[in-house]
């Protein structure tokens, strides 16, 4: 589907309310069965593992600090655009890829979903020459099908199915949507029609995106969990692979046997090596733990962990007075490092109860205030409804007598969810498969000399192409200073300059140069400064024990890693970190490591102005978290000189502060200006007491430092993030006509666009000249000025309606206004004759009429959605009848019987009277 290049708008972190909710609708729409112990049913198969907790298989569908943009692209022969939703996301140790696809309502997978999550749709099969035709945008036709019938009973009509080779039948290549039943075919051969329309392969767009821009990843040749031809039972669920035998059979017919063997995973097999004699369950048991906790529960658990917190920093940080802890602490901090480590989590049903909004604090900061009210810390109130702890009572008897309880070890799963661990690795979150983390890293600045210095070089048998160290240089001109015998006679320190040095160090460009040229000596140290200056800069960054000639050396100066603080949507500040790839630190774990040790959220996109082919990430941390930024890449070998920190907070606190006092003042002046001018002009003002006429002058001033504060401060935040000022194509066209128009033209064209602004800002013009003229009349009552002002504004007024009615009235005829009549092929008509009319409605800057497509669209959907309860309905009223018949008859025939029953009855009681 995805045949030309797609347009995906920047991505935006994905609320996990969001996240939760796409991964229910996910389970709900695949089918996805999620097995429980409650059920009480046994697996029957040896080969079935232990049932997943739902939080678990969101987990593997949609990960943690996922993403999401939105994207254009088109589809189908008549090249129709169509628009969806991509949602990006990485897993542990791995990059950033597109893991799902959203269009018209409908969630589908990418291969990089699959190959990590097998059997969450039906996969089919078809000859690798056919798979070749599939990834270059074509359907699978029927005949096309492998390996069936039978097919997989999932896989009917508008279900969304994966297709591999049969050459790696295990490895889905393709995810489309079944436009037949392909569950109920019988025979392939011979079939007409398509089979499955191609939604995404591997090789398109979709495929080859990536946050480091590096493309896409190679197939793996075999996959373990695809079961080829098995039915889509569940996530958990695995049945025995199929395997081909191509031996002759017994009874020597020929043909291919199949048998059913089941594959053992080595990693399994290793698991299972129980004691000699002891039976071993072909399975790693997974211990669910379904109890919910109650709130009581988790305050306490809550209130022990920080108790065993402070008692853990006390115990080991004795000798400290504050015992390892800096004061003010954040109140992040003091639950990431003093609460979580200490939880007692060992599943992960366990971390998902344990959460500080399930407490009856529902937050930290009142967390806090309630561990205040018990004496244990005193704490602080800061702007924005945040607090931070200026001590702790380590001597309290309740943290000295405290005794300890077990933690969960760091390599369980309850320990990377954020209990145990003693806040050592596990507080800070690291990934295990971040091998960034411990390695040493060493900044080498070389240096190059320039043609200019190769006989400098030359005398002392060095190449002038090779990279130097300074201290290696410095050998090298001693020795061709010695060689040439250059050094004064009366000061040692002295150099004279030769037609060599002259020429290459020294070009006379500025007056030292011509102060040094005319002398004819120049100290040695100053000499060699100069020669360094002179050579072009190198650096590389050597990693563990790796050497400088292993690394290629990259020109200019050595970049520094950026740290900027930066004040979004008011008082909201995040921390931006950029620059990390070039000292070997990925951007992907440490984003997650520090969204655990600071307790925030956090997101990784591409760095604004960045090149495609080489792109720079930029991590962005919410709340000032400096501190921990450089605590996290001093982990990873990064040395803190080799950091710049940009405080933007405070610019955008003086320029306010600037711009308040600016407009105050004149405001001010303003206000006092006119309080005079009334004082004088109105006998009535000047009866107004000194404090009110004071007031109406600081208030004039008030208003303005209000309105100019705020505008110097979005003027700020616009200068320091320009890349997010949006400026449609519809502007960028209109400023490029204009800029081809003349004087006049452009007149006119702003005449035509503000036709109405301009008829309501004259009315009001004309209105204030008018009053100013009438106002000097003495003859005239206030009643009577005004009548007259309105009387000369009116006519000023109707002159320029008349002139935009022209405007209008001219667009119209040459069919340029709002509105413009444009003529089209009938898509419809197969010869393409037929001309149709059309009303077209220009925008005035793009998305003006998104409403009008957003109702059109719903309007249609209404429609369809009217269709087809009426056809229901018609369906319903044909097999209503029918049953309405078949009553009525029953209900004749029930007639005919009692009448027949009634007769009898009434003879009956004729032969009795008789008798």
């Amino acid at each position: 589907m995805l045949e030309n290049k797609s347009k995906i708008k920047p991505l935006s972190p994905l609320r996990s309310s969001d996240r939760r909710r796409i991964a229910d609708q996910i389970i709900t729409d695949l089918g996805i069965t999620i097995p429980s112990e409650e059920d009480g049913d046994k697996p029957e198969d040896d080969n079935d593992v232990a049932a997943l907790n739902i939080g678990a298989i969101r987990n593997t569908l949609l990960p943690e600090n996922s993403l999401s943009a939105r994207f254009t692209t088109t589809a189908g022969k008549d090249l129709k655009q169509v628009s969806g939703t991509v949602y990006v996301g990485a897993h542990p140790g791995e990059e950033q890829r597109v893991l799902w696809i959203k269009l018209e309502e409908r969630l589908i997978p990418t291969v990089y979903t699959l190959w990590r999550n097998p059997m969450i749709v039906p996969l089919l099969h078809t000859p690798d020459v056919v798979l070749q035709k599939l990834r270059g945008g074509a359907d699978l036709m029927t005949p096309g099908l492998a390996r069936g019938p039978p097919f997989p009973p999932k896989a009917t009509q508008g279900s969304v199915v994966a297709i591999a080779s049969l050459e790696r039948p295990s490895v889905p290549m393709v995810v489309g949507v079944c436009e037949i039943d392909v569950a109920s075919l019988q025979e392939v051969r011979g079939a007409k029609g398509h089979a499955v329309r191609g939604e995404h392969w591997h090789g398109d767009e979709i495929w080859a995106w990536s946050a480091g821009g590096g493309g896409g990843s190679q197939a793996p040749m075999e996959l373990q969990g695809w079961e080829v031809n098995a039915s889509v039972i569940g996530l958990t669920e695995r049945m025995d692979s199929v395997a081909m035998d191509d031996s002759d059979d017994e009874s020597g017919q020929g043909g291919v046997s199949v048998h059913q063997d089941v594959i053992e995973d080595p990693k399994t097999l290793e698991r299972n090596n129980f004691v000699e004699g002891e039976e071993g369950k072909p399975y790693e048991e997974v211990e669910v733990d379904r109890k919910e906790f109650s709130t009581k529960e988790i305050d306490d658990t809550f209130w022990k962990a920080f108790l065993y917190g402070v008692y853990h920093f006390r115990s080991t940080n004795k000798s400290d007075q504050r015992h390892g802890l800096k004061f003010p602490v954040h109140q992040s901090a003091v639950i990431s490092n003093l609460v979580l480590p200490f939880l007692p989590i060992t599943t992960s049903a366990q971390a998902a109860s344990l959460n500080i909004k399930k407490t009856s604090w529902k937050n930290a900061r009142k967390f806090i205030k309630a561990l205040e009210k018990a004496r244990l810390l005193k704490s602080k109130d800061r702007d924005g409804g945040e607090c931070v702890v200026l001590d702790i009572d380590f001597e309290d008897p309740t943290i000295t007598g405290f005794v300890p309880y077990k933690l969960p070890k760091k390599d369980t799963t309850g320990a990377e969810s954020g209990g145990g661990g003693g806040g050592k690795a596990v507080t800070a979150g690291i990934s295990p498969s971040d091998d960034s983390v411990g390695q040493k890293l060493k900044k080498v600045e070389l240096y190059r000399p320039k043609e200019q210095l190769a006989p400098i070089f030359a005398d002392s048998n060095a190449s002038h192409h090779a990279f130097y160290l300074p201290t290696e240089l410095r050998p090298i001109i001693t020795s061709y200073i010695e060689s040439q015998k250059l050094i004064s006679d009366t000061n040692k320190k002295l150099v004279h300059l030769d037609p060599i040095l002259a020429n290459a160090v020294f070009d006379g460009s500025t007056a030292l140069d011509r102060e040094v040229l005319a002398k004819g000596s120049v100290p040695r140290d100053a000499l060699i400064d100069r020669i360094l200056k002179s050579c072009s800069p190198f650096w590389v960054i050597l990693r563990n024990d790796a050497s400088r000639n292993q690394v290629k050396a990259n020109p200019g100066h050595a970049p520094k890693i950026s740290i900027t603080l930066e004040t979004r949507s008011g008082n909201k500040t995040v921390t931006k970190l950029s620059g990390v790839e070039t000292f070997y630190v990925p951007p992907q774990p440490l984003a997650e490591e520090l969204q655990k040790s600071c307790a925030s959220s956090t997101s990784v996109s591409q760095l604004a102005g960045s090149s495609p082919k080489k792109p720079v990430m930029e991590v962005m941390v919410q709340g000032p978290q400096k501190d921990a930024v450089i605590k996290a890449l001093e982990r990873r070998g990064v040395n803190r000189q080799w950091v710049e920190v940009i405080d933007k907070t405070k610019g955008k606190k003086n320029a306010t502060l600037k711009g308040g006092i600016g407009g105050g003042l004149a405001g001010l002046g303003l206000g006092a200006l006119g309080v005079w001018g009334a004082t004088v002009r109105y006998p009535a003002f000047r009866g107004l007491t000194v404090p009110l006429r004071a007031f109406l002058v600081t208030s004039s001033g008030t208003f303005a430092a209000i309105v100019s504060a705020d505008h110097f401060s979005r003027s700020f935040e616009k200068a320091q993030h320009p890349e997010e000022q949006f400026e449609d194509s519809a502007a960028k066209a209109r400023a490029e006509r204009r800029s081809r128009q003349s004087s006049y033209e452009r007149f006119m064209t702003f005449g035509k666009e503000n036709r109405y602004k301009i008829v309501g800002v004259s009315w009001v013009a004309s209105m204030a000249v008018a009053l100013t003229i009438v106002g000097k009349s003495p003859y005239l009552s206030t009643a009577q000025k005004l009548v007259q002002a309105r009387v000369y504004a009116q006519g000023l007024t109707l002159a320029v309606l008349v002139a935009t009615a022209v405007f209008e009235i001219g667009d119209k005829n040459e069919d340029k206004g709002r509105w413009e009549t444009v003529k089209y092929a009938d898509p419809n008509d197969p010869e393409h004759k037929k001309v149709l009319e059309k009303r077209v409605h220009h925008e005035r800057y793009s998305g003006e009429d998104q409403w009008r497509d957003m109702v059109d669209a719903e309007e249609q959907r209404e429609k369809e959605r009217a269709a087809a309860i009426h056809e229901q309905e018609e369906r319903d009223r044909k097999a209503g009848k029918i049953q309405h018949k078949k009553k009525k008859e029953h209900k004749d025939n029930s007639k005919k019987d009692d009448g027949k029953e009634g007769s009898g009855k009434q003879d009956e009681g004729r032969k009795e009277e008789k008798k």
